[in-house]
């Protein structure tokens, strides 16, 4: 990232240290995007988000409980959505954000819906990459069929260590061609981006990111979506092996005046394999729907 980012400590409700991330050109500014990130991904999977829109507007992230820069929870068990909103509560108090246009990606969309229940009012808009609404390890009764997910948790406890055996291949370019020959990846992937968060991943501790995933499989949010009243852009790729599109169509459909965009030849990595055209969408949707948000 050419723009500097800037490296934030706090300490949450439960004495947990939670890490965040500010970048932008005005950092007084009390109206931001949020990035509500995946479990497993930093600030570094939305790069070509960040270059494009911080020089306009302040971008707030921070890291999951555990992970990256984060501290380990203080008490054991699983690491719940509940826990991430207190701790994005947190984050929000303290760098002065008001209102916010949350962008969540993967499971994250369970969080950025779990704190609209909480906390409307914080809510200028929602763009969704990727996303569920929640039980993303199970069939679910609105929308049919399993995603790689539930297998990937079906391994038990030692999934963590699967999940980080999985994507340490990613560094084989013999590997990665293969990944994108079956349609884990689309072939508009670099090898490079995806070797830098492979990297991130795999030193993180397993036994916690199970207890992360596990704290994401039983929670559901489907009754926030007819509740939202604010813009919402919804992503989703055709070829998402591992949350179906059709999660984000039912979405859509649920949330009023809900905007939706498929991108056919696209896997579950849009922020990293579509990133212009995210930004030029996102940027559109801005435009249309908060003008009073942007402003370049």
């Amino acid at each position: 990232m050419t723009l500097e980012v800037q490296h934030h400590t706090l300490e949450s409700t439960d004495g947990t240290r939670i890490a965040w991330q500010s970048v932008g050109t005005d950092p007084s500014a009390t109206t931001a995007i949020v990035i509500v990130n995946g479990p497993g991904a930093d600030l570094y999977a939305w790069r070509g988000f960040v270059e494009e829109f911080a020089p306009h507007l302040r971008i707030i992230a921070w890291d999951y409980r555990g992970f990256f820069r984060s501290g380990p929870p203080r008490r054991p068990g699983p690491i719940r959505v509940e826990h991430h909103c207190d701790d994005l509560r947190e984050v929000l108090d303290a760098a002065g954000i008001e209102r916010a246009v949350f962008v969540s990606w993967s499971l994250g969309t369970q969080v950025a819906l779990e704190f609209y229940r909480t906390d409307p009012e914080r809510f200028a808009g929602i763009v969704s990459v990727n996303g569920t609404y929640g039980t993303p390890f199970r069939t679910s009764r609105a929308v049919p069929g399993q995603s790689l997910l539930g297998l990937a948790r079906s391994f038990g406890p030692g999934s963590g260590r699967v999940m980080r055996t999985m994507v340490n291949a990613l560094r084989v370019p013999a590997l990665f061609r293969l990944t994108q020959r079956v349609g884990l990846v689309s072939a508009t992937a670099g090898q490079d981006e995806f070797v830098r968060i492979a990297d991130a991943f795999a030193v993180q501790d397993p036994a916690l990111y199970a207890r992360l995933i596990d704290g994401f499989s039983d929670h559901d949010a489907e009754d926030v979506l007819t509740t939202i009243r604010c813009p919402a852009l919804f992503f989703a790729g055709r070829r998402d092996p591992l949350v179906p599109s059709t999660y984000s169509l039912y979405m859509a459909a649920k949330v009023r005046s809900a905007d939706l965009l498929v991108i056919p030849i696209a896997s579950h990595y849009i922020p990293i394999e579509f990133a212009e055209y995210l930004n030029l969408r996102v940027e559109a949707f801005l435009a249309e729907r908060l003008p009073d948000v942007w402003c370049p």
